[in-house]
């Protein structure tokens, strides 16, 4: 659509994740808010029906987060929860799988004319390439796409190989890629997690200069505490880029 635009800015930025799966204390991080004066942050609330996210909306507007600029969001977000987002936290960029199911939200967000980024997942689906076509442009996940291809080497990611010169990349999430693969939350046996054991899960963040987008935000289910850790390493790694 001629009149949405891809995201711009003067500079990178790397927001920590307040992500909300299993194995992700959504609670503390929202207390660690106020302990480091965190001014704006990435939500992830994909694991969070509608109750559970009108809590967790209600515990952040008692914090000083003034701002929420990536929104991963759920396949059931209503119009008056985008709203919200970009009305109280001025959220500017959203992301959302390439599901059938997703599609309803996906046509929420163009109706609302707001800036959507499809998320390359670990199956690339024939259709792929036609919903971001839909969209403003591509939300990459890098350790999906080191575990499925640079890793794995999964036939499904070789046209993904592809897309990515081909569309803009408006946000991106960074979770640690592990050097053995374990066990994940999904039952799959994986190289990338959710949870990074050690600085250097993100080393393989150095694979990916060439496609950085204006906004990266870390899907780590560590505490804030560590996820700043994570940053300042990030910060070493990418260099001038950011």
């Amino acid at each position: 659509m001629e009149n949405r635009k891809p995201q711009t800015a003067n500079r990178r930025q790397i927001l920590l994740g307040l992500t909300t799966t299993p194995g992700s204390d959504w609670h503390q991080k929202i207390e660690e808010i106020d302990r480091f004066g965190l001014a704006e942050i990435a939500l992830f609330p994909t694991f969070l029906d509608d109750a559970k996210r009108q809590e967790l909306y209600g515990l952040l507007e008692k914090t000083c987060l003034r701002a929420l600029p990536h929104v991963h969001l759920r396949n059931d977000t209503n119009i008056e929860e985008l709203i919200y987002l970009k009305e109280r936290y001025k959220t500017t960029l959203f992301n959302i799988h390439p599901s059938e199911s997703a599609r309803k939200t996906l046509d929420l967000l163009l109706s609302q004319n707001l800036n959507v980024y499809i998320e390359n997942i670990g199956e690339i689906d024939p259709d792929f390439e036609e919903v971001v076509q839909k969209a403003t442009g591509l939300c990459v996940d890098y350790s999906h796409f080191h575990d499925h291809w640079a890793l794995s080497q999964e036939d499904n990611y070789k046209v993904f190989q592809e897309i990515i010169k081909k569309y803009p990349i408006g946000c991106g999430h960074v979770s640690a890629v592990r050097k053995v693969k374990s066990l994940e939350f999904n039952g799959e046996f994986r190289y990338g997690r959710h949870l990074l054991d050690d600085l250097s899960d993100v080393d393989y963040m150095a694979n990916y200069t060439d496609y950085l987008p204006a906004i990266l935000s870390l899907e780590l289910e560590n505490s804030f505490e560590e996820q700043l850790k994570v940053k300042e390493h990030l910060i070493s790694i990418l260099g001038h880029r950011i």
